[in-house]
């Protein structure tokens, strides 16, 4: 699962997972700790919501650094945190590190902080796993339709090489903004197959809707049934799903990716 459908909303399941995260991990230390200093509540849960923020930063700032050449070019690109770009293990030791730091005059503080955290922990591993169990580890025996009305088996076309699948539609002002940078990649890493899936469409209205935009660099595919972003657990759309050579799933993003964000991800395949 990658996105969460509220209404008619689809929210991308990760950074709404986060934020319950640090929301409920601050509530409960703040409870917590409210226990035995009704007056310090607010201030335990602060110290969460600082650590995040810490974490987050520092975090952020590594993986910049490891990937300066692709952000160099797009400096503004560098403040889009929306591309999920973060150094894992630098985040998390820098979170706990200002933690500590933060409360270490208040030891009596630390338990609440910790089962604060501990909260926080278990609804985002939570989130991973869910994800983890409904994502198309490898492109699904699908058969969907080309823009002439061929079948296409979806795993057999993208057999042997490291592939984008990029789930869109003619309504979703955000896929327009995107698919011209994954025109762009595609010129740039040749080797990497782009693929353009479009998700619940009639295909006359695909048709009509190509006919004015200029000629797409990548096939088109169709999935009228939107079976791709059902078995992928997404109903938000852009959705892209990254496959390896080996043709297992290695990265997905919902949402808009920016140009340099793509890249980071396009030579991670290319390596």
């Amino acid at each position: 699962m990658l996105s969460v459908t509220i209404g008619p909303l689809a929210l991308p399941l990760q950074p709404l997972a986060w934020l319950l995260a640090l929301v409920a991990g601050a509530w409960l230390a703040g409870r917590l700790v409210r226990r035995t200093d009704p007056q310090a509540g607010q201030r335990v849960g602060d110290a969460l919501w600082l650590a995040a923020l810490a974490a987050l930063l520092a975090g952020r700032l590594v993986h910049l650094l490891l990937h300066t050449s692709a952000y160099a070019g797009q400096p503004w690109a560098m403040l889009d945190v929306r591309d999920g770009g973060l150094h894992g293990p630098v985040a998390a030791l820098t979170g706990a590190g200002f933690l500590v730091w933060r409360l270490r005059h208040q030891r009596a503080w630390w338990q609440p902080a910790a089962g604060g955290a501990a909260l926080a922990l278990a609804i985002v591993g939570a989130a991973s796993v869910l994800a983890q169990r409904h994502a198309v580890h490898q492109p699904p025996e699908l058969v969907l339709q080309d823009l002439q009305g061929a079948p296409v088996n979806v795993r057999s076309a993208l057999h042997g090489q490291p592939a984008v699948l990029a789930l869109w539609a003619t309504w979703c002002g955000v896929c327009q903004r995107e698919l011209p940078l994954l025109q762009q990649a595609q010129q740039r890493w040749p080797q990497v197959r782009v693929v353009y899936v479009n998700q619940a469409e009639a295909p006359a209205l695909v048709q009509a809707h190509l006919a004015t935009q200029a000629a797409p660099a990548a096939p088109v595919w169709l999935d009228t049934q939107a079976q791709l972003g059902t078995l992928a657990g997404s109903r938000a759309l852009p959705t892209l799903l990254f496959y390896d050579a080996a043709g297992q799933l290695v990265g997905t993003h919902v949402g808009l990716l920016n140009a340099a964000a793509l890249e980071v991800r396009l030579q991670s395949l290319t390596r």
